[in-house]
């Protein structure tokens, strides 16, 4: 601790006043100044690299804000409102950054010929009521269901992002919206939308269900089953590898094979207990061998192997199913199914992707990557109508 009564160490200076008012206004500016070439279809990307080496390129200004890290209260604020628009309204992130730094820029003009920060204040004041007032004497009300006024409200928010796009997708979004909308309450889970890139695709392209990135473990395996019972499944389907080091000391060959067959034998009951279910379509977390691929494809059961956590839980809430820790008939009473109408995996997208289609529970949709990062804001935009 200091002994001469200073609260603070070398080097830290103390403003205040005129000076201390000039590096807010600076401050907040300089943010401004960090995202304004952005804003626009012909505004410039973005590329932020942080600690760990992560490359994040975006042109949206709520994301490159929220990677950046800034101390200064000042620029806090502006950042703030960024994040205040976004969740409130889901776009004009970037927008609301740029008023703000022009009206600093103005009232820092003001101070130079002499206006008090209180009169500045006042007048901006004034202006907001007046812009208030003049956006209520000029809007309009729509019903909630109107797809006209919808895809306008999409149209002006991907226009204002990028110089050209298909101009179905903005009918893409109000498909989703509409599919998954509870218009007599006013209620919408945005959530319920997935999006998904997938590579190789020339077209956008809306799911009503879900798609996974994932082939199915066997091409001898049915390529697509109406009326699917799915299964979903947490548990090996191969023999099961430890999580410290272990050996297995065998000394003689009958010992080999009675290890191997007794691996066997685990994974035909597993594979008899999903058969004896009635399950034709099942969907794993974890690993599925060669012999539990043979044992379902003679069965005539689609398997997709080593499907992401998150994907998993989409199908459970899609579909009503729970998902199955452990494959025997003690668990049995834990074990419930899911529906699909419709479960395909297309031969036109490089035996990449498996579509599961189900009506009016949720929506997929597969696009064209270059639009994931703004039909986000759409899909917020109208989920907040």
């Amino acid at each position: 601790m200091a002994t001469d009564g200073r609260l603070f160490g070398d080097g830290t200076r103390r403003s205040k006043g005129d000076q201390a008012r000039r590096y807010n206004l600076l401050a907040a500016r300089l943010i401004a100044e960090l995202i304004k070439n952005s804003l626009g279809p012909r505004g410039l990307e973005k590329m932020f690299v942080d600690i760990m080496g992560e490359v994040t390129v975006t042109k949206d200004g709520a994301t490159l804000l929220r990677k950046i890290d800034v101390e200064h209260p000042a620029a806090k604020v502006i950042i703030e409102a960024s994040n205040a628009v976004d969740n409130e309204v889901g776009d004009g992130t970037t927008s609301v950054v740029v008023l703000a730094g022009a009206l600093v820029q103005k009232a820092e003009e003001l101070l130079d010929i002499g206006i008090s920060p209180s009169t500045i204040s006042e007048g901006y004041l004034n202006g907001l009521n007046i812009a208030l007032k003049a956006l209520n004497d000029i809007s309009k009300e729509y019903d909630n269901t109107d797809r006209q006024v919808m895809e306008r409200l999409v149209r002006t928010c991907i226009q204002s992002k990028v110089l050209a796009y298909d101009d179905k997708v903005a009918g893409f979004v109000v498909d989703a919206v509409c599919t998954i909308a509870n218009f007599s309450s006013n209620s919408i889970d945005t959530d319920d939308i997935k999006i998904e890139e997938i590579e190789g695709m020339l077209d956008a392209q809306l799911v009503t269900g879900i798609v996974i990135d994932k082939t199915i473990d066997s091409s001898a395996m049915p390529r697509a089953v109406e009326n699917a019972k799915i299964m979903l499944i947490n548990d090996e389907l191969e023999s099961k590898r430890t999580r410290a080091d272990a050996e297995i000391r065998i000394t003689s060959p009958d010992q080999i094979k009675s290890y191997g067959e007794a691996e066997a034998l685990m994974i035909k009951s597993k594979v008899r207990h999903i058969i004896d279910s009635g399950a034709n379509v099942i969907f794993s977390r974890k690993g599925i061998n060669t012999l539990a691929q043979h044992l379902l494809t003679g069965a005539g059961i689609i398997s997709v192997r080593r499907v992401k956590e998150n994907d998993l839980l989409w199908l459970a809430k899609a579909t009503g199913a729970t998902i199955s820790e452990k494959l025997d008939h003690e668990h049995d009473d834990h074990h419930e199914h899911g529906h699909h109408h419709h479960y395909d995996h297309p031969h036109d997208h490089d035996d990449h992707s498996c579509f599961a289609q189900i009506p009016k529970k949720c929506v997929t949709s597969a696009i064209v990557p270059l639009l994931t990062q703004f039909l986000y804001c759409e899909i917020s935009l109208l989920g907040r109508r």
